[in-house]
């Protein structure tokens, strides 16, 4: 969680692949002190979508540089449906457009002839 800490005045964006409900998304988003940092989500899963989207924390996240802001969320989140293995990226997440890539239980949720699309989609929002 200090890695963050370290860039406050840096824009990040990182990406979740595979978020399911989150666990891994909010508890980095409480302790961000970087106003800057976007991160974005996607799951194949419109269910876990929706468990993402029905925590607190995801609508009262917002950007804010504001120390007097009542906000106790800094930075943003967006939450969507992606396939990690079709052939393009979703339309809010341009190439080259990741600082920080977090990929959660990917290969293993996907059969081994899905692995080479989707180690291409990760290296193309990442360059």
């Amino acid at each position: 969680m200090k890695l963050f800490h370290n860039f406050k005045s840096f824009f990040l964006t990182a990406i979740f692949t595979l978020s399911g409900t989150g666990s891994s998304i909010y508890p980095l988003l409480s302790k961000n002190a970087n106003p800057k940092l976007q991160i974005k989500a996607y799951d194949y899963s419109a269910q876990a979508i929706k468990f993402v989207q029905a925590n607190p924390m995801y609508s009262t996240a917002q950007i804010t540089d504001d120390p007097a802001s009542s906000n106790p969320i800094v930075g943003s989140i967006s939450a969507s449906t992606w396939d990690l293995t079709s052939p393009q990226l979703p339309p809010n997440l341009p190439e080259g457009s990741a600082d920080l890539i977090i990929l959660v239980f990917v290969l293993s949720a996907l059969r081994p002839e899905e692995w080479a699309i989707a180690v291409k989609n990760i290296h193309k929002v990442r360059i």
